[in-house]
């Protein structure tokens, strides 16, 4: 059991670690259209991540996960359980302020129309 566990803690971590790199990276000097998709791709990523990680937490209060049960509401995982809820809430208002930005202001085009 303890394997599993500890495969996905460090699966968890790993993926944490590439979006948030990514959501920090000025990935918008790629372009408008290819940084929004590349914020708009990590920002799901990470709410997956919170959302997994969330779900985990609760299910493992009520039932045992992979042999585990989490026994009461110490610091530790209310703090875990604010922070995914949080984490889950601002990336999901990023995205759709982002998707809000792009259908307002679509990509100006440089095509030429041919006489």
């Amino acid at each position: 059991m303890v394997p599993t566990i500890g495969t996905l803690f460090l699966l968890s971590f790993v993926g944490s670690g590439v979006v948030g790199t990514v959501l920090l990276a000025p990935v918008r000097r790629l372009g408008r259209n290819a940084g929004d998709l590349i914020l708009v791709l990590a920002a799901l990523g990470a709410i997956g991540i919170a959302v997994g990680s969330l779900a985990s937490l609760l299910w493992s209060e009520y039932m045992p996960l992979f042999g585990f049960m989490e026994s009461g509401y110490r610091l530790a995982i209310l703090l875990a359980l604010l922070f995914d809820a949080l984490t889950t809430v601002f990336l999901g208002l990023f995205v759709l302020i982002v998707a809000r930005n792009h259908a307002a202001h679509p990509p100006v085009t440089t095509e030429r129309k041919s006489r």
